[in-house]
């Protein structure tokens, strides 16, 4: 029978962002679920030596590695679920997400960490030689090709970045385009055309990866050429599949907004999708680096950006800036609570000071302040708070004066911000002081902002 599962968080994907974002939410007491999908561990399941994640002298095997993360995110307390979601109900929280056996689940938060799948061409010997010679990602498996002749097909961006990024570990690198002309930009293709350790084959397209008798990795790869049929064989050590990759985004199209090439649009710098509560992370938004380590980054952020999501608080949501807002400055409750460890406030000492005086502290926000309007004398003229955000520096001169409160002079003075007063023992003067004032209740409000304050 179907089940109903409730929890703070549900992760679509099992690859490095998703239990990366497991690992964090556990921590935190989100007990969160994760929803493995078709291919549990993500890609790295089908990479066999893996060399560039952090943490590992020796290469390791992709699948021993997402075997390790998911034992720890078990191990702090992830739920991990065998089930394939084929719907989503993003329109009121909490989410509803529905599995293909039935199942329903009901998350307050939803990370998307669906991952991308590499575009394969199809034909004989590719997924055989998978790990043996055939991959889709130079960034990870050139450098086991280091000093062989490795190919690239494709005629992309992506084509063309890979095997300019293989010339550093081969001097001979094929391209492999089934047109006679690339798509790539010109800026690409320049550099390719000027590298000598790269050549490049036109209108040909690859017919079969081929093994050797005896052999357990790639020898070479047959072509067809597109234009006049001829059959050719390439002798290679290494065959780089570049034609792209397509996200796996089909459950959120016309729920969630997609970019020109289909993956999923979030806040630049954040995993925060259009919908409060849905983030996304790894490879189903990131088109540039699709790289593990840098997917399991993007599913820490989700699991923090997803942990101080305002609701879950008893506070309201605000986007990405109330997000941000929420990051930096707790609830009222807590601020007053450490005001009252740390005594009076300078706010409070202003105040005390004006009640003692019986006449308002001279700065008004906004306003040019004149001499002959307000006065005090040299006593309160010592409160002053200078901003780190003042042009210049401060001169001792300029402190002095207004500490001594002289009639007329500008106390302070930098960059075009000034205060004005007359002052203790002489005429009140009407110079008005230049440029923007200081916003006297922002100051008051954020002191830690201040570079020094004048005792009285």
């Amino acid at each position: 029978m179907p089940s109903v599962h409730h929890t703070k968080m549900l992760i679509l994907g099992s690859g490095p962002a998703g239990l990366a974002a497991a690992i964090y939410a556990a921590r935190a007491g989100m007990m969160p679920i994760v929803v493995q999908g078709l291919q549990p561990g993500g890609q790295l399941t089908i990479t066999t030596d893996v060399e560039n994640y952090p943490g590992f002298a020796e290469v390791v095997q992709g699948p021993w590695l997402m075997e390790q993360m998911t034992a720890q995110a078990t191990h702090v307390g992830t739920s991990m679920i065998w089930d394939t979601i084929v719907d989503v109900d993003l329109s009121q929280r909490p989410f509803k997400i529905t599995g293909d056996g039935g199942d329903v689940y009901m998350a307050e938060t939803l990370v998307i960490a669906t991952g991308a799948q590499a575009k394969w061409l199809g034909v004989p010997g590719e997924q055989e030689l998978g790990g043996k010679g055939v991959s889709a990602c130079a960034t990870c498996d050139g450098f086991f090709y280091r000093g062989k002749k490795v190919v690239v097909i494709g005629g992309g961006n992506t084509a063309v970045e890979e095997a300019l990024y293989l010339t550093n570990h081969s001097d001979d690198v094929t391209l492999i385009h089934r047109r006679d002309h690339l798509r790539a930009e010109k800026i690409l293709q320049d550099r390719l055309h000027a590298n000598p350790k790269i050549k490049v084959l036109w209108n040909k397209k690859v017919d079969r990866f081929v093994a050797g008798e005896g052999v357990s990795g790639l020898v070479g790869v047959d072509l067809i050429d597109t234009v006049t049929g001829e059959a050719s064989h390439e002798p290679t050590d290494g065959g780089f599949v570049a034609i792209g990759h397509s996200p796996s985004t089909e459950l959120f199209r016309g729920k969630l907004p997609l970019d020109s090439d289909g993956y999923l649009a979030v806040t630049p710098g954040t995993s925060l999708t259009s919908i409060p509560g849905v983030f996304a992370a790894g490879d189903v938004t990131d088109k540039v680096y699709r790289q593990a380590v840098t997917a399991a980054g993007m599913g820490c952020m989700a699991a923090l950006d997803a942990e101080r999501f305002p609701p879950l608080q008893g506070r309201g949501w605000g986007g990405a800036r109330g997000l941000a807002r929420d990051r930096w400055h707790p609830p009222a409750s807590t601020r007053q609570q450490a005001a009252k460890s740390r005594g009076p406030s300078l706010k409070g000492r202003v105040e005390n000071r004006q009640n003692a005086r019986h006449q308002p502290f001279p700065v008004i926000p906004g306003k040019a302040v004149r001499g002959a309007d307000q006065s005090f004398d040299r006593h309160c003229a010592r409160i002053a708070i200078f901003y780190k955000r003042l042009r210049g520096p401060i001169t001792g001169a300029e402190q002095d004066r207004c500490g001594a409160g002289q009639g007329g002079e500008r106390c302070i003075q930098a960059g075009g911000q000034a205060v004005g007063h007359g002052g203790h023992g002489a005429a009140p003067q009407r110079g008005q002081a230049a440029g923007q004032l200081f916003d006297i209740d922002f100051a008051l409000e954020q002191p830690e902002q201040a570079i020094g304050v004048g005792q009285p």
